[in-house]
Order: structure tokens, then C-alpha cells, then sequence
């Protein structure tokens, strides 16, 4: 947690909490996405943080006393149940929620990327291995970067944001 970070957090009113790399790479451009290129995180006032992992809790802390609007975008890692229900029980409130998806079965950002959007990480050459969701996984921050830079550059209308994503979009602009 860099102080900057912090202090990003603390001025801000709306916040997006993500784990990682790949996800901070992405959301952004995801985020535009879902507004049809409407508006940007920037324009809806709302600060993107990556968590350098999962120092979520230290952030919703210091939430708990300030108050601002806090998204949580994390990983199952296999136990939706453990690691995002009973993990986030005690700061979901109205201003805090965390944001994954349900099945133990995508439980990182990359699967669900990938199990959404074969056919269009195929058709735009995210990697040349025939094995795009191990590059996906293996690659994390050069997979975003080559997703971002279609999703950037083209209208793809058949790009899928993964379903707890955009209820996390939902639930930050409101």
C-alpha cells in the first residue's frame, strides 16, 4: 500500500479495488467498454487502486471510517463461499461491496476472461500458443496489455465483460 495510493483512496468518493496487474491493465478500458466509450472511469470520478494482491482489508478499513464508495473486484480462488462471502461479510455494507464471480470453477480473473471470450481472444491473436488461457495466466500483465490494446483500438462488439465485473460497474455509478 504506497502512500500515494492512500492518499488516492482517502480523496476519493468512489474507488475500485482490484488484486492486480492484469485487472488495473484491463478495467479501465473494460469500464469504457460497458459506457459505449460514454464515459471513463476519470469522467465518473471514480479512482482504479491495485491491491498488489489482497491488501483489500487495509483499504476497507480505513473505508469504514471515511466512509467513500468502495468496489472490490477479487478472485475466488476456488471458495467463493470462504474467500468472498464470509472474507467480506463484515464490510458489506452500502458502501463497501466486493465483486467476484460465484463459480468455484473461474476462479481468477484470466479464466473468466478466457472462458468468456475464447473465440475472441482467438480471432484477435492475443498469443500465439494454441494454449491462450495458460498464456493468459502465465502472462497476466502482457495478456492485459494485448487485450487492452484491441479493446482500445477496436469496436468488438462480441468482447464479453465478465458478468461480476459489470455488476460491479453498476454498483459504483449508482
Amino acid at each position: 500500500m504506497t502512500n500515494q495510493n492512500v492518499l488516492n483512496f482517502i480523496l476519493s468518493s468512489k474507488v475500485i479495488l482490484v488484486e492486480g496487474a492484469a485487472e488495473y491493465i484491463l478495467i479501465d478500458d473494460m469500464y469504457n467498454y460497458f459506457t459505449d466509450n460514454s464515459s471513463s472511469l476519470y469522467d465518473d470520478k471514480i479512482t482504479l487502486i491495485s491491491c498488489n494482491g489482497l491488501s483489500f482489508e487495509r483499504y476497507l478499513a480505513i473505508s469504514n471510517l471515511i466512509k467513500n464508495k468502495v468496489a472490490v473486484i477479487t478472485d475466488n480462488d476456488h471458495d467463493y463461499n470462504h474467500k468472498v462471502i464470509e472474507k467480506y461479510r463484515a464490510y458489506d455494507t452500502n458502501f463497501i461491496k466486493a465483486f467476484s464471480d460465484e463459480n468455484n470453477d473461474r476462479y481468477t480473473f484470466e479464466v473468466c476472461l478466457f472462458n468468456d471470450n475464447q473465440e475472441w481472444l482467438e480471432k484477435n491473436r492475443i498469443s500465439r500458443s494454441e494454449d491462450i488461457q495458460s498464456f493468459l495466466l502465465n502472462q497476466k500483465a502482457e495478456a492485459a496489455y494485448r487485450i487492452s490494446s484491441k479493446l482500445s483500438c477496436e469496436n468488438e462488439s462480441e468482447f464479453i465483460i465478465p458478468k461480476y465485473i459489470k455488476e460491479a460497474f453498476e454498483w459504483i455509478k449508482e
